[in-house]
């Protein structure tokens, strides 16, 4: 019976509150909706350390003053205690020359980084209570306050003892990008944290996470034949390949060529028409940043940079193929090293990474000879002219889609993809 009542007392309150706001509007001119916002303001500072303080000391002021003399000695401490607090953090920030920089400039996931910490007084001034708030943003971290990413505390630096303070932090990157300290600060809140005083800390670099690679074993059947060398043979005329057939001489041709029994029966030179032997090429393509949803454009990703790294294991060409023809994010780059790639990956999705990179060198140019493989979200429509020789399926497939026929692999879930990882090999 008494939860009863104070269930229905908990859910009146708001209503109440809710009813007298009404009337304030409505009987006594309320209207001004900036006033109610800066009485909300209001209410919501008092029930900060410092407003709460600042109310107490009103407080003992009043009663000093009409109650007793000896409240006027608390009001002196709060006093005392609010100015402190309020002085010092800026105090120290003032005096704090913070530099930051990372030990390396690359990084996968799952690893860990260090951070360097170079910290010096401009004064000889204590500095206490020092913290670091990176800007970065990892899963792992704890925050301070929850407001400014990962952040760490600095221990107390006493000038008079040590001239300059070096302080290596190491974290674990958990999530891919390309992260930068320009958003880095040093904050403080020493003694009370009735105040926070900040300042922007000096930063160098920037810090490169790659996706995690997976050792693949598991390939698509690539359609282009092979000879005898591995290499790829091409449906182009060359010198090196397979005969394809027969013509006459022509003024230039290599005499290696000759095909010597047809010349002997029909008494004028004839040439072999050879296939052209080529390293095997791998292009892989990723849709628009803005087309995959929830785990699909990490798990992509990933699934791209290790059939990237497996492809230069196996001396293939790689070749990487970023958005659609109607993205304004579409980027090809062929012919680069697999290191590139990984760091353009890195940052996939977030528009600034290109230039960071200096990804304007990509080209419009096409390579003919190449296996191309998509990493595609099962519900964007896709086109029906796809030029993919095999697709890599994330997330639910739309009906009527025309990918069913080329699909290789199919992965409804993250779960079925981590299944299928883990049958192929652990991380490389």
């Amino acid at each position: 019976m008494t939860s009863t009542v104070m269930d229905r007392s908990s859910r009146s309150v708001p209503q109440v509150r809710g009813r007298l706001a009404e009337l304030a509007r409505l009987e006594l001119g309320f209207e001004n909706t900036r006033l109610l916002r800066w009485i909300r303001r209001q209410a919501n500072r008092l029930r900060t350390s410092l407003g709460m303080m600042s109310f107490a000391l009103a407080i003992a002021l009043i009663c000093g003053v009409l109650v007793h003399e000896r409240c006027l000695a608390v009001a002196g401490g709060l006093g005392l205690v609010i100015g402190t607090g309020w002085y010092f953090p800026g105090v120290i920030v003032r005096n704090a020359r913070v530099r930051l920089d990372f030990e390396t400039e690359r990084v996968t996931e799952g690893e860990e980084f260090a951070l360097n910490v170079r910290v010096e007084p401009r004064e000889a001034v204590p500095l206490l209570g020092l913290a670091i708030e990176t800007g970065m943003h990892f899963e792992n971290a704890i925050n301070r306050d929850g407001r400014h990413g990962w952040s760490f505390r600095l221990p107390a630096f006493w000038p008079w003892r040590q001239g300059v303070l070096r302080r290596q932090v190491r974290q674990r990157a958990d999530r891919r990008g390309i992260y930068r300290l320009d958003r880095s600060a040093v904050a403080c809140s020493f003694p009370f944290r009735l105040r926070e005083s900040r300042a922007k800390a000096v930063a160098d670099g920037f810090l490169i996470v790659r996706p995690r690679i997976w050792s693949i074993r598991q390939w698509p059947e690539v359609t282009m034949g092979s000879d005898d060398f591995g290499q790829m043979t091409s449906p182009s005329k060359g010198t090196s390949g397979d005969t394809t057939g027969l013509r006459e001489y022509r003024r230039g041709d290599d005499p290696r060529r000759i095909h010597w029994p047809q010349t002997a029966r029909l008494g004028h030179l004839v040439m072999r028409e050879q296939q052209r032997s080529t390293n095997p090429r791998m292009t892989i393509h990723l849709e628009a940043p803005s087309h995959y949803e929830g785990w699909e454009a990490d798990w992509a990703v990933r699934l791209a940079a290790s059939f990237l790294a497996g492809s230069e294991r196996m001396g293939w060409q790689c070749d990487l193929d970023l958005g659609d023809d109607e993205s304004p994010e579409r980027r090809r780059f062929h012919g680069r090293e697999t290191g590139f790639y990984l760091d353009l990956l890195a940052g996939f999705g977030d528009g600034e990474s290109l230039a960071l990179l200096d990804s304007d060198s990509a080209s419009d140019e096409i390579p003919r000879e190449r296996f191309r493989l998509s990493i595609v979200p099962g519900r964007f429509a896709q086109p029906d002219d796809l030029p993919a020789q095999a697709f890599i399926v994330l997330g639910e497939m739309l009906a009527g889609s025309p990918l069913p026929g080329r699909t290789w692999l199919h992965f409804v879930t993250e779960a079925d993809l981590r299944e299928w990882l883990g049958d192929q090999g652990n991380e490389s």
